[in-house]
Parts: C-alpha cells; sequence; structure tokens
C-alpha cells in the first residue's frame, strides 16, 4: 500500500481503526512506524512505546499488548524465528510519514565513497544481487527496483 493511492490507503487506515479499536499496540519509540501509529491510530488504539524493537516482540510474547509494528524485515525475522507462537498479517504500506526505505548515512565530503557505494548499490539492483541477498536475509524482496 502505497501514499500514492489515496483511496487504497484511506480504505486500509479505516480497515486497521476498525480491527484496533480498544487494543494495544507496541512499537519502537522515535521510529516512523511510531510516526504512523500516533498519526492514524491514536485515536482508537493504546500505543505502548519502547526504547528497543525487542522489548515489544518480548510484551507481545508475554501478552502485554495485542500486536506489534516494525519494519517488514524485523517483524518477518521475529515471526520466522517463533513461528509456532506469532504470525504477521494486515497490509504492507510505504511512503507517507513510513517514507519510500532504507538508506545509507555518509559524512559530507566524502564524494569518492558515495560516488563508490551509488556504482555497486545500482549494480546489485540492476543483475539481481541484491533481490537475491533480500530473498535469503529477510525471506522476501525488498530491494528497490531498477
Amino acid at each position: 500500500m502505497t501514499a500514492d493511492d489515496d483511496a487504497g490507503m484511506k480504505k486500509a487506515i479505516d480497515d486497521l481503526k476498525t480491527t484496533f479499536k480498544g487494543k494495544t499496540i507496541a512499537v519502537q519509540v522515535a521510529t516512523i512506524q511510531a510516526d504512523f501509529l500516533q498519526k492514524y491510530l491514536g485515536d482508537v488504539a493504546t500505543i505502548r512505546t519502547y526504547q528497543a524493537g525487542p522489548e515489544t516482540f518480548a510484551d507481545l510474547m508475554n501478552g502485554r499488548v495485542d500486536a506489534v509494528m516494525a519494519s517488514r524485515t524485523n517483524l518477518n525475522a521475529f515471526v520466522k524465528k517463533h513461528a509456532e507462537a506469532i504470525s504477521s498479517s494486515g497490509y504492507g504500506f510505504s511512503g507517507g510519514v513510513l517514507g519510500a526505505g532504507s538508506a545509507i548515512g555518509l559524512r559530507k565530503g566524502n564524494s569518492e565513497l558515495q560516488q563508490v557505494l551509488n556504482q555497486a548499490l545500482d549494480s546489485m539492483i540492476k543483475d539481481g544481487t541484491l533481490s537475491k541477498l533480500s530473498i535469503k536475509w529477510f525471506g522476501e524482496d525488498v530491494a528497490p527496483k531498477a
């Protein structure tokens, strides 16, 4: 679900509001997921923030919260490790307060490293290496497309 699909986004948010009304959702503080929950579900659900992601999953496993919102890759890794107790469901969102993906930060003035890094990433995207690594390590293709 992307932010440029206004009708789809509104329906998805309305569905989530209905589903999570009166529920408690765990999320790591100061993340894009926390921003999303406050913006769209803060009026219907209790949003409980944690200093670290593993704490959100611990409270989910121990029944202290009803759900966790985390990055897709973190959530998938946790579900894979605890498939007997936890499942993943629902919409996948991108855009808006969730942004367009992850990034790498570099110190200003390091144009040589930036150029080499950009060339390497472009090459990996074009030849499919980044997608293959994504599937290997995250269980799905979350790599950008050429």
